[in-house]
């Protein structure tokens, strides 16, 4: 238990004109705070300093800034439970960005160095703060053409990753026709991964270009096919439908044109359409 007390004793010694006083009880100030985060953490997790469960948990917080810099080293370990398949080889900044909790740690520890490290996975804290929407908690300064086309093990950039959590506007600057067409490892594009994730919508107009929107990815799909009307099997997951914001732009006509091909396809393919000429209509 704290010592109260002590802490009101020291807390008046910080506005003593003498300086030394004044870090004196500073610096025990400090030591007493980090013995309370200590002592939680016996009593609440029966061993000491479970920095992962607290990542997991959102409880990072409960530990002084002090300590957190003092237990710098074990940040960067990988999960030491390999049962927990849901944090696949994550350190302490894995786990909180894709948790979102990255802000329950000190600026100076979310350095590039510390952010940039990889899990089993080849993922980034970028990589992985993008696919769960929390990009807004990367510093600007971080977010730079080599730490955001940096690929993981799939060969995805953080854009490729931003399709399933949502094109952060911070993303806005990296969003050009080279950087959207890159192809992962999978053979898709920025553009293939958002259509089937459902996020197409948010890639600026000027992108969805029949070209781009006809090109070629896993499977032998199209980014029009991956975005929800496209010829359906086991190697592609296909998006919501093709979204009004997207249809509008490439125009009915094409549209149109381009849900016949698919339907063609489909029937040279022996695959039975579902689609009925009113459905197609509605789309």
């Amino acid at each position: 238990m704290k010592n109260t007390s002590e802490i009101k004793a020291l807390e008046k010694l910080l506005t003593n004109p003498d300086v030394e006083l004044q870090n004196f009880a500073k610096s025990r100030l400090e030591e007493l705070e980090d013995s309370q985060s200590v002592h939680i953490l016996k009593s609440d997790l029966d061993f000491l300093l479970d920095l992962h469960k607290l990542a997991k948990t959102g409880r990072l917080h409960m530990l002084s800034e002090s300590l957190l810099i003092k237990c710098a080293p074990a940040l960067l370990l990988p999960d030491p439970n390999p049962s927990d398949l849901a944090f696949p080889g994550d350190n302490v900044f894995h786990i909180a960005a894709r948790k979102g909790y990255l802000n329950h740690l000190p600026n100076q520890l979310r350095s590039v160095t510390n952010l940039r490290s990889r899990n089993k996975d080849g993922n980034t804290c970028l990589h992985l703060a993008a696919t769960y929407g929390h990009l807004n908690q990367i510093q600007k300064d971080i977010l730079t053409d080599e730490n955001v086309l940096v690929r993981n093990h799939n060969g995805d950039t953080v854009l490729h990753s931003a399709a399933n959590g949502g094109f952060n506007l911070s993303l806005s600057r990296f969003m050009t026709q080279e950087n959207l067409m890159k192809k992962n490892n999978r053979g898709n594009t920025v553009l293939h991964e958002a259509a089937r994730l459902g996020s197409l919508s948010q890639i600026p107009r000027e992108f969805l270009t029949e070209p781009n929107l006809l090109n070629v990815g896993a499977s032998g799909h199209t980014v029009f096919e991956a975005s929800g009307y496209g010829i359906q099997d086991k190697d592609i997951y296909l998006g919501i439908e093709f979204s009004d914001a997207v249809r509008k732009h490439v125009g009915d006509t094409w549209y149109r044109k381009n849900c016949e091909l698919c339907a063609a396809q489909k029937a040279k393919s022996g695959i039975i359409d579902t689609t009925s000429e009113n459905e197609v209509e509605l789309f």
